[in-house]
């Protein structure tokens, strides 16, 4: 039965529906909360919405998966670097607009979290004692605010790293993965309303866990020659954006067992362990300064029987997780790690009493995309099942 159902996930329904699924819990807080509502709906109404997003989402990804699967690589390369520029120039525009609270009257402050945060840590005081324009408690922790510090220093806000990641993203994307694959995971991105809003006002929440999970898949893959000075460069940047907020030091925590229990085996492995260590010193100074675990950045809005529940359901995900790890496997370390760390989202079941706050497993799910390229591969390149793992060690 377990094998049917892993081929059933690899059929393109399969794909579709999924993918549904997951793009609308990541999206779960603006569909929640539509623009210009002024409270959220009820869990039931949250619910309703998530039912019509996802059979919105399985018509979207049909099309657009039917669409890319009749593109040449060529075409498809051309799109997919198309899509990056017009998110880069969308970016440009939409943020100057909308994101900037230069007046009050921005719509998001997570930018703007970010920005003060750096300027207190400049001025040596205590970066989570601000509070946002709108009044909001911050809640990026010291990795995600010193990542941010060049753009806070050279544009006066840190929403431009944005501008900067989605290009070496896009970059990366259109290097190292077959044109039609990079494509249909491009549609993740440019669909997920959660995600596009996050981006285009300055967020952190969504690009930062993304593109942590890029580099723990660069130190992972044995079948990419990186020089000594891109490893050391991945290392700082992975470690300041593996401590960018409370969920994805859980997917660290997550990578260094992996490596551990797994024996060893990664080629970067030392390289991911100090990467590691970078992030669980940020995190520990930040759950210090903030003031423990019951501060906001470790709690947001989620009660505390919840947390509490979900953090018992972390746990012993984890050791089920190790108990894998250690059984000697054929399928490279991305492949491994993709596979299994994913399960993680799992340990946020208990927020189905607040279905609003379901975005908090993107970054568990975004490790996850490289099986999501396998998937797409085999019926975009049905007489070349090979093809998506040309970058997978």
């Amino acid at each position: 039965m377990v094998t049917a159902l892993r081929s059933w996930c690899t059929t393109r329904i399969g794909v579709v529906l999924i993918g549904a699924v997951l793009t609308t819990l990541c999206a779960s807080q603006r569909l929640a909360n539509g623009l210009g509502r002024d409270s959220a709906l009820s869990a039931a109404g949250v619910w309703s919405v998530f039912i019509v997003a996802v059979c919105a989402y399985a018509v979207l990804f049909f099309l657009g998966l039917a669409l890319i699967q009749r593109l040449s690589s060529k075409v498809a390369g051309a799109l997919l670097i198309a899509l990056i520029v017009g998110l880069g120039i969308a970016f440009v525009i939409v943020y100057p607009l909308l994101g900037a609270p230069t007046d009050g009257s921005g719509f998001g402050d997570r930018d703007d979290a970010l920005t003060l945060m750096g300027k207190a840590v400049f001025s040596g005081e205590n970066p989570f004692t601000v509070r946002t324009y709108l009044g909001d408690q911050v809640s990026p922790l010291l990795g995600a605010v010193i990542f941010a510090a060049p753009a806070t220093v050279m544009a006066g806000s840190a929403a431009w790293m944005n501008l900067v990641l989605i290009i070496v993203l896009g970059y990366a994307a259109w290097k190292f993965l077959p044109p039609r694959i990079g494509l249909a995971l491009s549609l993740v991105v440019v669909t997920n309303v959660g995600f596009l809003e996050d981006f285009l006002l300055g967020g952190d929440a969504f690009l930062y866990p993304l593109a942590f999970a890029a580099v723990s898949w660069a130190l992972l893959t044995s079948k990419v020659n990186l020089s000594k000075p891109l490893v050391v460069g991945l290392v700082v940047v992975g470690g300041l954006l593996g401590a960018s907020r409370a969920n994805t030091l859980i997917v660290v925590v997550a990578l260094l067992g992996c490596v551990v229990v797994s024996g060893f085996r990664t080629k970067h492995r030392w390289a991911i362990v100090t990467m590691a260590l970078i992030s669980g010193c940020l995190g520990a100074l930040s759950l210090q300064w903030a003031g423990g675990l019951d501060s906001w950045p470790f709690t947001g809005d989620v009660s505390s029987s919840v947390r509490q529940l979900s953090a018992v359901v972390t746990v012993v995900i984890l050791l089920v997780l190790a108990s894998r790890w250690r059984k000697p496997t054929n399928v490279g370390a991305v492949q491994q790690w993709a596979s299994t760390a994913p399960w993680l989202a799992l340990s946020l079941l208990p927020l189905v009493v607040q279905p609003s706050a379901l975005f908090r497993m993107w970054p568990y799910l975004a490790v996850g995309l490289p099986i999501a390229a396998l998937a797409v591969g085999r019926f975009l390149n049905p007489n070349d099942p090979e093809s998506a793992t040309a970058t997978l060690g």
